[in-house]
């Protein structure tokens, strides 16, 4: 099965663009995911570099010549908080402010955290979902499919409950999930993160761990069976993006390879970095 990879990518004002976009398709590479770097306090004018014109125009004319598509991560922490207390058209507010800002970068796909108070998952967990429903003609009419993220702390949405509390409580049909390999490993739980939410899986943020703490370690640098997960995949005719989300270089397109094989992704590269 032919898959989409991809790398998330993070943009401030003064990213160098060109040569990251560029390097994505020499890797062979498909997909882009752009991210604003979390600024928690900041206002919504300025937490987000993608209300800024001339960035995104640059960005859509730059995977259009490299032959990238792009997909867009939504911002986090202060205004951006959508979840949790909140009242549910406060939600229902960044969600839409987030899908616009995702079809002006052209992406199809759009990843975004939802909070959760910990003290009251299940009412929480329902106001996001109601938000979701109330925003769902927005997104079917620019195009968007926000995807929801399991994170790796309580005060976020994470666990297989959670999900499972998500997709009863909304009535909605155009959002989708994004599964992290990293956070779902911290919980000792994605095989049956895959096995549970595989009908509404819309993107995969892959990164590895010891399972214990949020490393972000290129496939093979922790403790998660990359085979099996990758047998999963196969078994749920996933074919949607996979998104190397690392916080250190590595040779992706070796790294591609062995996933593609089922194969241990470090067997033959005891060196991943460039």
């Amino acid at each position: 099965m032919k898959r989409k990879w991809g790398v998330q990518v993070k943009v401030a004002p003064d990213t160098r663009l060109e040569p990251v976009i560029e390097q994505a398709a020499r890797d062979g590479l498909s997909m882009i995911e752009f991210r604003a770097p979390t600024r928690c306090g900041a206002t919504l004018e300025d937490a987000d570099v993608f209300g800024d014109e001339k960035i995104v125009d640059e960005i859509r004319r730059l995977c259009r010549v490299c032959g990238i598509e792009p997909a867009y991560h939504a911002p986090q922490g202060g205004p951006w908080d959508f979840g949790a207390g909140f009242p549910v058209a406060h939600s229902q507010a960044v969600l839409e402010t987030c899908i616009r800002r995702g079809a002006r970068l052209g992406a199809r796909l759009m990843t975004i955290h939802v909070i959760v108070n910990p003290n009251d998952r299940s009412n929480s967990i329902r106001r996001a979902a109601r938000a979701l429903d109330r925003a769902e003609t927005m997104a079917a009419a620019n195009h968007v499919r926000p995807c929801i993220e399991n994170v790796f702390r309580d005060r976020f949405l994470y666990s297989v409950e959670d999900i499972r509390l998500l997709l009863q409580h909304s009535r909605s049909s155009r959002f989708g999930l994004t599964l992290d390999t990293g956070h779902a490993n911290l919980y000792g739980a994605l095989e049956e993160m895959v096995q549970v939410i595989h009908p509404r899986l819309a993107f995969i943020h892959a990164h590895d761990n010891a399972g214990d703490r949020d490393a972000h370690r290129a496939p093979g640098r922790g403790t998660i069976d990359w085979p099996v997960f990758m047998r999963l995949l196969d078994a749920y005719a996933y074919a949607g993006p996979v998104i190397f989300e690392l916080r250190e270089e590595c040779d992706l397109p070796a790294v591609i390879a062995r996933l593609e094989q089922r194969s241990p992704p470090c067997a033959s590269f005891p060196d991943l970095s460039r």
